[in-house]
């Protein structure tokens, strides 16, 4: 049983140190740019890469343990565990913030606005046509409240 989990856990192992490599290569290339760039798709690369080195670090331990234990539960378990260790670390990091900035920008093309446009906001515009267009129905029908 002992062997079967290893050749179960290992592949799962060696997956994660590919994406761990690949994480750290979008970070290199990307990441000294980040601060300067709007691109929502490098944002979006360096978000999904946060998450899996961050599920690498707390799994690799879990999954260490599971090789040595060799029992399915703790398999499952630790998997679990590691999915849920790099959500947390990463809501406790910085990349918690590009997290809600992701959503935002889901629901910007959700929407069917330009995300890198940030005229289109859901707030109140106060664009000098509306403002004229409320004035003139204000003075049509002074009794409805406009909101």
């Amino acid at each position: 049983m002992k062997y079967i989990v290893r050749i179960f856990v290992l592949p799962f192992l060696l997956i994660g140190y590919l994406f761990y490599f690949l994480y750290w290569r979008a970070w290199g290339i990307i990441g000294n740019k980040y601060d300067k760039t709007e691109k929502w798709e490098n944002k979006f690369l360096i978000i999904i890469g946060g998450i899996l080195f961050n599920s690498l670090i707390y799994g690799s331990i879990s999954i260490l343990l599971i090789i040595f234990t060799a029992y399915l539960e703790w398999v499952i378990l630790g998997m679990f565990m590691s999915m849920l260790g790099g959500l947390i670390s990463l809501e406790a990091s910085d990349q918690g913030n590009d997290v809600a900035w992701l959503f935002s920008e889901i629901t910007d093309l959700m929407l069917d606005r330009n995300p890198l446009d940030k005229q289109n906001s859901i707030l109140p515009s106060k664009d000098p046509d509306i403002e004229i267009a409320l004035k003139e129905l204000d003075e049509e029908f002074p009794g409805i409240q406009i909101e």
